[in-house]
């Protein structure tokens, strides 16, 4: 007996992810599969290798998931050989990508411009000088204080200024620390 060797039809790009210190995972999809494919392993150039791993592969449309980063894997665009076998043994190879972005930053001093105490909420300013890799959003976890949650900000490259860092009503006098 001659078996056919397993197949995904798929464009080989993985969902991309940004740059993290602690391994996480990233998906493929594809469009449909032929001969049963029950597992899958990926050898990357320049990162590490993910051995056989099995998976449910629909037999129309689907995603690979669990497609493991490891952790501080730098940014940048991989490539590598997924292998797809099926439970007769058979083996077939897809070529695959994956972009891990970088991290956007901003530089800054720190320290949030003062304000007075308010018995209503108010916003003060931060300001920068410059910007890596595209920010589009902040939010601030305070101590202290209530944080702000995810607010979408336009950053210009250069020197600038975060306007509407929101205050809270009646928050009492002092010195605040956070993480932006």
């Amino acid at each position: 007996t001659i078996n056919p060797l397993p197949t995904i039809t798929t464009g080989g790009t993985a969902v991309a992810i940004c740059y993290n210190a602690v391994a996480q995972t990233t998906t493929l999809a594809y469009t449909a599969t032929t001969n049963t494919p029950t597992s899958y392993s990926i050898n990357w150039t320049g990162m590490a290798n993910q051995g056989s791993t099995a998976q449910v592969f629909n037999a129309g449309a689907g995603s690979i998931s669990g497609i493991v980063i490891p952790a501080g894997q730098a940014a940048g665009t991989y490539s590598g050989t997924m292998t797809i076998m099926n439970g007769n043994g058979c083996t077939n190879t897809q070529a695959v990508s994956v972009t891990i972005n970088p991290l956007p930053t901003i530089t800054t001093g720190g320290t949030a411009v003062a304000i007075c105490y308010n018995a209503v909420a108010q916003t003060t300013t931060l300001a920068y000088t410059a910007t890596t890799n595209t920010p589009t959003s902040y939010s601030i976890n305070w101590t202290g204080m209530a944080n702000q949650g995810s607010t979408a900000q336009v950053f210009i490259p250069g020197p600038q200024t975060i306007s509407g860092i929101v205050i809270p009503a009646g928050q009492a006098a002092g010195t605040y620390s956070g993480t932006m």
